[in-house]
């Protein structure tokens, strides 16, 4: 906006006439501070005050009638008038501002900020002022600051250097120290299968002992230093969290044994089994703590727990807890614990490999994403970290274990040592193969070429790593490179395994990765699993223990035989969630046919079913078995609670008895307890398995809002004014104040997930009401056995869904039944309806809404 030289206090400035004696007259604008320089249209300079002439060095005469570009260094005079007109002149603002460097008397470049205003004089004239301010000591400023922004580039480069120095010599040397150790590992290994005596096996296992720990330390360090130097990275693969933990959990058990430390684990059966993250360092996290823990514990116990903290669609937070108590943990731990939970390993004093397995263990949970504490008080502590992990995609249910021909097979075994030589070549002959022995690379090589210059090439070669002469490493480039081995298939077995060597070991063409010792049973399933894939077959990644005991969960087989539908629902989501994919029936007669069909590796059975009961059920089953040489275990699902019930199971011999409400934790330790003490997965009499039944519930049919209920579906009674009192009142609560509806009940058998509640509710709207029409017909025929039967289903459905006092009322009627007291029977079930009604009120809404 112009100034208009009319209004008062607001005129253009009255220049002193060129020339005239500076003092003839007093300028106010003689003393400000900041230089003023004033120009006429054409630029030229007018007016300028005593701190222009200092600035520039000019004196007013000298600088009247001048260009203001005489000013401006001369690199900037063209486009600094350029931007001036543009602004002032051409775009017509009133005010702008810009950083210029004048030019002063003596030559010297002074940098000041211009801001200049478009005036008009008293005669209509436009004019411009332009206040200036001086910059030198932002200037200098910043050339400081570009001059610390550049020796911090330097340190920062130098810093760099010294790290990847530091790196490079801690790879070499570590890589250095590996090697002889791997070789002194193994020659221990190989010392300790040879005729010891007592005292010579105790020198060999310290010194097998100690070599192992050192050879820890020396990962430790090595990864240590690559976290430091940002080198470190964080592999994403799908992997079984409960695998994971079963297998970390059983490593440290012969220590904990020796000392006298009881080791447990347990994995909530919410958290989902399939994730996505990086296991072998949470394997890395957990045996580190879990190991020091063992180390400084005399007597005492460590327990692993995994809980759910947080799920989404595309992300489970979980939450790993390790803890320990005894009746005098020693000090270190102790400091180690506390220094943990602050986040001040490093200060925890002097206890060498110790703190930097902690200190390790903070570091790589933070690498995953995660936040970890401590915390030691008298008798115990806990050290727990949580991780996020990504969910993994949903897989199709792996079928039975790949139906592979090993008859025949031709199979070299690599292997230096002459034990293990005699120990795989007697396994791979109880399975048919054809196993020929070499003890070093260079006679392994020649028979692999021999073979294959024969015509009947090797199938599968098992290669040791150490080998003489030629190693795992060596051999398996040599055996690439030759056009006629390309179909034999190759696995790498370790004595020592290190993190990484499975990748390594792909790279170089490995098929699969064991690291000894291991059971039979593993060595045929990664076998299977390698010819079953074929040559060219690499998309689903090296075959390890780790992928093999996942897939074994896969494809364990369960029945579980449950008639109540709800309760089926439940339990099946849970061993689903656990990783494993169960079979249902229905009832007796249907179990007993689903096992003459194929071999299950453990069944859950109900004792009350619409058929046959459980207890008969089993002991069919059993009669099926007789004179095969294997019994399936079998464990009791019943809602009685007496010893009688417990001894009758037991005596049939069935494994183990729960208890209804079902725990769903005890359903998987049954799993895990029972198919591993039969020793069910062992490679013999593999049958092929018919296919696994859907991973989709069945659906509930469908309940429309307004729709009226079937002409053979009894209507729900509506509360009349001779309902009881709280189920006049809208069902909130019982007379006694217990709830209608127990919601952590109800979230505890839906597992917390939403979609599966809903489920469960709908379902037991849909069944409730024949049920009890069922109850209530068999009341009125005298049949005691189909009223303790029918109330001893309902109770179960409503115990499911949290309708703990509904569930009570069938218990009494169940009980009545058992009794074969059929009098109080009807006015029970008066009661019970009205208590069903109250449930039906509560949950309505949710059936109908889903």
């Amino acid at each position: 906006m112009e100034r208009n030289p009319e209004k008062a206090g607001d005129r253009a400035p009255a220049p002193k006439a060129a020339g005239a004696p500076r003092g003839a007259t007093f300028d106010p604008r003689d003393l400000v501070p900041e230089p003023i320089f004033c120009l006429d249209g054409d630029g030229r300079l007018i007016w300028v005050n005593h701190a222009a002439e200092t600035l520039s060095g000019y004196s007013a005469a000298q600088l009247l009638g001048q260009a203001f570009t005489m000013l401006l260094a001369p690199s900037k005079r063209q486009s600094l008038a350029s931007f001036f007109v543009r602004h002032l002149h051409v775009a017509e603002e009133p005010e702008c501002e810009h950083d210029v460097p004048l030019l002063t008397r003596e030559g010297r470049i002074a940098w000041v900020g211009a801001r200049v205003r478009r005036v008009r004089t008293l005669h209509g004239k436009v004019g411009y002022v332009a206040c200036a301010h001086d910059l030198h000591d932002t200037v200098f400023q910043i050339e400081e600051l570009r001059r610390q922004v550049r020796d911090l580039q330097v340190s920062a480069a130098e810093a760099a250097a010294a790290a990847q120095l530091k790196g490079d010599f801690l790879a070499t040397m570590s890589e250095e120290i590996r090697t002889p150790m791997d070789g002194l590992l193994t020659m221990t290994k190989l010392l300790l299968e040879s005729n010891l005596d007592r005292d010579q096996r105790t020198f060999a296992e310290v010194i097998h002992g100690s070599g192992e720990s050192l050879l820890t330390l020396v990962n430790d360090i090595l990864d240590f230093n690559q976290i430091e130097a940002g080198a470190l990275t964080m592999e994403s693969l799908e992997f079984d969290v409960r695998v994971t933990v079963d297998g970390t959990a059983a490593l440290p058990n012969p220590a904990a044994n020796a000392r006298g430390v009881e080791l447990s684990r347990q994995v909530h059966h919410d958290v989902p089994s399939q994730l996505k993250g990086d296991p072998g360092r949470l394997r890395q996290v957990l045996r580190n703590v879990v190991r020091r823990m063992i180390q400084f514990l005399e007597h005492g116990r460590v327990q692993v727990w995994v809980n759910l903290v947080e799920e989404t669609a595309h992300e489970s937070v979980l939450r790993f807890s390790i803890s320990y108590s005894a009746p005098e943990p020693a000090s270190e731990l102790t400091r180690l614990v506390e220094a943990f939970g602050h986040a001040d390993v490093d200060s925890a004093g002097k206890l060498g490999g110790d703190v930097l397995a902690f200190a390790l263990s903070r570091r790589l949970v933070r690498l995953m994403g995660g936040e970890a504490g401590g915390d030691a008080q008298k008798g115990g502590g806990e050290v727990w970290f949580q991780i996020p992990f990504k969910r993994a995609e949903e897989k199709i249910p792996t079928g039975p274990l790949p139906d592979v021909e090993l008859e025949g097979m031709r199979v070299l075994v690599a292997d230096p040592s002459v034990g293990m030589r005699m120990a795989l070549t007697e396994m791979l002959s109880s399975w048919g193969c054809l196993a020929v022995e070499a003890e070093d690379g260079v006679y392994a090589m020649a028979l692999l070429q021999e073979a294959a210059r024969q015509g009947n090439p090797y199938r599968v070669a098992l290669i040791e790593s150490q080998l003489p002469g030629k190693d795992g490493e060596d051999l398996a480039k040599g055996i690439r490179a030759d056009r006629a081995l390309q179909d034999t298939r190759l696995m790498l077995l370790a004595s020592v395994g290190r993190r990484g060597d499975a990748a390594r070991a792909q790279e170089l063409g490995y098929s699969a990765y064991l690291v000894k010792p291991f059971e039979p049973s593993y060595l045929f399933d990664a076998m299977a699993e390698v010819i079953h894939r074929g040559a060219d077959d690499d998309s689903q990644g090296i075959v390890t223990r780790h992928s093999v005991a996942e897939k074994r969960r896969q494809r364990m087989r369960i029945l579980l035989v449950e008639d109540n539908t709800v309760n089926q629902l439940v339990a099946v989501a849970a061993l689903r969630r656990a990783g494993f994919q169960p079979e249902t029936a229905a009832g007796g007669s249907e179990a007993v046919q689903s096992h003459a069909l194929q071999r299950f590796d453990i069944i859950f059975m109900d004792l009350e079913l619409p058929d046959m009961d459980g207890i008969e059920t089993a002991q069919q089953i059993a009669a099926m078995e007789e004179g095969s040489g294997r019994r399936t275990p079998i464990v009791a699902l019943t809602g009685h609670d007496a010893a009688d019930v417990r001894d009758r199971c037991l005596a049939v011999g069935m494994r183990d008895v729960l208890t209804k409400p079902l725990d769903l934790d005890s359903m998987v330790e049954s799993v895990e307890r029972w198919v591993h003490a039969e020793g069910v997965l062992e490679p013999k009499a593999i049958e092929p398995a018919k296919p696994l039944l859907s991973l989709v519930p069945p659906p509930a049919p469908e309940i429309a809002k307004d729709a009226e209920p079937a002409a053979s579906e009894p209507t729900a009674a509506a509360p009349t004014s001779g309902l009881h009192p709280a189920a006049r009142a809208g069902g909130e609560s019982s007379d006694e104040g217990e709830p209608v509806l127990d919601e952590a009940r109800l979230k505890a058998s839906s597992m917390g997930n939403a979609e599966l509640e809903t489920i469960l509710v709908r379902t037991f709207v849909h069944h409730i009401r024949p049920r009890l029409q069922r109850l209530r017909d068999a009341a009125q025929a005298a049949d005691t056995d189909a009223v303790e039967f029918e109330a001893h289903g309902i109770k179960g459905m409503c115990a499911t869904i949290g309708a703990m006092a509904c569930a009570d009322v069938f218990a009494r009627i169940e009980r009545l039944g058992r009794e074969k007291r059929l009098e109080p029977v009807a006015p029970m079930l008066d009661y019970a309806d009205i208590e069903v009604t109250r449930v039906e009120t509560l949950i309505g809404p949710r059936a109908k809404a889903a």
